[in-house]
């Protein structure tokens, strides 16, 4: 379901071993509760030695919120961690962000973790919602379709079935379209990495390509760390916990999401992402997004 205005999305995770914080979710909810923020927001979680602050899918009114969502939450961390964790645990990282929906644009806050507090960066984006109406005129769109396929599948009985499947599958095949061009947003990775697009006919596929500055160990993820922005920082928390998020964005408004891998190299220093395009038809690729 698409975001309306109005609305607060959280997305990423606060992970790391259980033996240097595994979070109680009575001492979280309380957290949240004297920042102002809806107390089922994040969750704590642990599995197989490791812990996470998890957030809850979905959205939030952005009036669950008593200040700006970005520093509610931020505070709420703050304090959770000053009271039961004397700070920042020892490797844990941060891919929380915080994501408002305004009339036109969308606010985004990406959180980061240090031992003097929680740090956030602030972007903003054009963004439409998609609408009653427009969803009335896809409707449209599509009953339309159907009504010209029982027209012609009524007025053709006398054709072979493999014309008839013909003229079925050319009436639905209006292309899924994806250039090569279409702009890919790599954030915080764009020194680390690149994305590039393929589009074959049965589906969409993402390149991603290792650059020279591509941490491969953690002696060299501590010493970008040391010069590296915000961002940059995200970026790299994301690399070490070995998965990041990918958003693809339709002129539609309408978005597709997934969890990446980056653990997936072959030995160029490349692995390729497949998108199954079925259901896509009709739609324009407008922008790639890869995020913490």
């Amino acid at each position: 379901m698409s975001p309306k205005p109005g609305s607060v999305q959280i997305l990423g995770l606060y992970e790391g071993p259980a033996e240097s914080w595994a979070p109680r979710q009575d001492h979280l909810v309380d957290a949240l509760r004297r920042a102002g923020v809806p107390t089922n927001l994040l969750y704590a979680s642990s599995n197989g030695g490791r812990a996470a602050l998890e957030p809850e899918l979905g959205s939030f009114p952005r009036e669950q919120f008593t200040g700006e969502p970005g520093e509610a939450v931020a505070l709420a961390l703050e304090m959770l961690l000053a009271e039961t964790a004397n700070g920042q645990p020892h490797e844990w990282f941060c891919t929380l962000r915080l994501v408002e929906f305004h009339e036109t644009k969308r606010t985004e806050t990406l959180l980061q973790v240090h031992e003097d507090g929680i740090r956030g960066v602030t972007r903003e984006q054009p963004w439409t919602p998609v609408t009653r109406e427009s969803l009335l005129d896809h409707a449209r769109k599509q009953l339309w379709i159907m009504a010209l396929v029982a027209i012609g599948l009524g007025a053709s009985i006398w054709l072979k079935r493999s014309e008839i499947a013909g003229y079925y599958n050319a009436l639905f095949s209006s292309d899924f379209v994806a250039q090569e061009a279409t702009p890919v947003d790599t954030t915080g990775f764009a020194s680390y990495l690149e994305v590039s697009i393929d589009s074959p006919e049965d589906g969409l596929v993402l390149v991603f390509q290792r650059l020279e500055a591509y941490p491969d160990s953690p002696a060299a993820l501590d010493t970008l760390r040391s010069t590296a922005s915000m961002e940059e920082a995200a970026a790299l928390s994301a690399i070490e916990l070995g998965y990041a998020q990918l958003e693809l964005l339709f002129e539609d408004e309408t978005t597709e999401q997934a969890r990446i891998s980056l653990s997936q190299w072959d030995e160029s220093g490349q692995f390729e992402h497949f998108f199954g395009t079925s259901g896509w038809q009709g739609r324009t690729l407008k922008e790639v997004r890869l995020t913490p």
